[in-house]
């Protein structure tokens, strides 16, 4: 999934200032401008359509409602991605919650995993394994999910991770390492069926 291009920021400032002023179709063009990237924000962290789609309208619902408080100095794209990722992990939380059945997870599937494995997306080449990467990383228990889609996707730095899950920044470098671990477990799994399968079918 391709993140648009931001708009430029003098377009934003001038939409949020009269957004703020109760311009209702500033603030529409604001959603315009912004939903496609939200969305995928909130795709990388609910993995279907219909949650992320949920996530993103309920972001610039939070938005509107808190512009007065929104401040200038930051950016508003940014603002925007934190409010989404913080919506996406509490209705993970709450999911997990009300969940009720048992069974293994991801995480103990590939417990053995050396936790300081390199990037797997810097290993991905064609389609068929960014395919792959999106279908592991939805199988990623939600805190290493979160992490990684924050580093690789967004490319933010581990101090904007840690402000924007308000976690400490050791933690952030530790579920990295361990989310990097989970994924290249799964990609390798992924990789070792598709070899296999063409012997699985010679007589």
């Amino acid at each position: 999934m391709v993140v648009p291009e931001q708009p430029r920021d003098d377009e934003v400032r001038e939409l949020l200032r009269a957004a703020r002023a109760g311009d209702a179709r500033a603030f529409g063009e604001l959603v315009q401008r912004f939903m496609r990237s939200i969305y995928a924000v909130a795709y990388r962290l609910m993995g279907n359509h219909d949650d992320a789609d949920d996530i993103a309208q309920e972001t610039f619902v939070r938005a509107h409602a808190a512009l007065a408080r929104y401040d200038e100095n930051y950016s508003f794209y940014t603002w925007l991605r934190t409010i989404a990722t913080r919506l996406g992990l509490n209705e993970i939380e709450k999911r997990r919650r009300r969940q009720t059945s048992g069974g293994e997870t991801f995480e103990s599937a590939a417990e053995t995993v050396h936790a300081a494995a390199p990037d797997p997306a810097e290993e991905l080449a064609g389609e068929e394994l960014r395919a792959a990467l999106e279908s592991a990383l939805r199988a990623l228990p939600a805190e290493y999910r979160a992490v990684l889609a924050l580093r690789t996707f967004e490319d933010l730095s581990y101090e904007d991770i840690a402000r924007v899950l308000e976690i400490p920044i050791g933690t952030v470098m530790s579920r990295l390492s361990r989310a990097r671990g989970l994924m290249r477990a799964a990609l390798r799994a992924e990789r070792g069926g598709a070899l296999e399968s063409p012997r699985k079918r010679t007589p």
